[in-house]
């Protein structure tokens, strides 16, 4: 099931043309073994691995961009106040668009910097995206907070209220929302790349120990045992 998805993945990337040809098959009989949610997440796990960047960090773009375009036109739109307008709609949808594709593109470039299948042409370091994300959180929380200290000076000092209050208060709202959860998202993503590289698996040869050493090592390990029987064979031919 995976191997079709992975010969396109890595045909494509090759630039190799890919053509259909039609063949004979015949009608299956019995049970199918393949479970829909259980393969099914599988196929996608692999197709994840292969090409993050088609599978989360581009949708991921297309989301962001479309939440932003959302929210412009909510904030631009006369009728956000009147419940069930488009603009009104647009004002809830275009935050979560938003979260959404931010956290998609931070998933889809962790795992090309991560997954032994994603090119290495197209990795990026794990620590200066985190912390991008993490310094961008922090600016855009502390942006909305701004705006509502803003808003709440004004009301309470008895000045004019903008005409636009509650469409700066939305921008508010929606930069601490993005900002914060771009700060949860990072701060979790960097507990995880922690732990993978804290409590690798043990099995894998230490990073800088090519080939070479291991194969060397295991010839000395054959030498040794070798020469330890040769050792158990002398004696016992002096015991007799």
């Amino acid at each position: 099931m995976e191997y079709a998805s992975e010969m396109l993945i890595v045909a494509g990337r090759a630039g190799w043309r890919v053509q259909e040809i039609e063949t004979g098959y015949r009608e299956r009989v019995g049970e199918s073994k393949l479970n829909t949610l259980s393969d099914g997440l599988r196929h996608l796990t692999t197709i994840l691995l292969l090409a993050p960047d088609l599978a989360a960090t581009l949708p991921g773009g297309v989301v962001t961009i479309a939440g932003a375009i959302a929210l412009a036109w909510a904030l631009l739109d006369p009728s956000i106040m009147q419940a069930g307008s488009p603009a009104w709609l647009a004002s809830f949808f275009g935050p979560a668009l938003l979260v959404l594709g931010s956290q998609s593109i931070m998933v889809g470039l962790l795992l090309a910097a991560y997954s032994p299948l994603a090119p290495r042409s197209r990795r990026i370091s794990p620590e200066a995206l985190l912390s991008g994300y993490s310094l961008g959180g922090v600016w855009a929380t502390c942006a909305g907070l701004t705006l509502l200290g803003a808003l709440a000076l004004v009301g309470l000092a008895g000045l004019h209220t903008p005409v636009r209050a509650p469409q700066i208060q939305m921008v508010a709202f929606v930069l601490i929302l993005v900002g914060g959860s771009a700060i949860a998202a990072s701060v979790v993503a960097r507990l995880l790349v922690e732990g993978l590289r804290r409590y690798a698996p043990a099995t894998s040869p230490p990073a800088g120990r090519g080939a070479a050493e291991t194969d060397a090592g295991d010839e000395t390990g054959v030498v040794a045992a070798d020469s330890t029987a040769s050792d158990t064979r002398g004696a016992d031919g002096l015991s007799e």
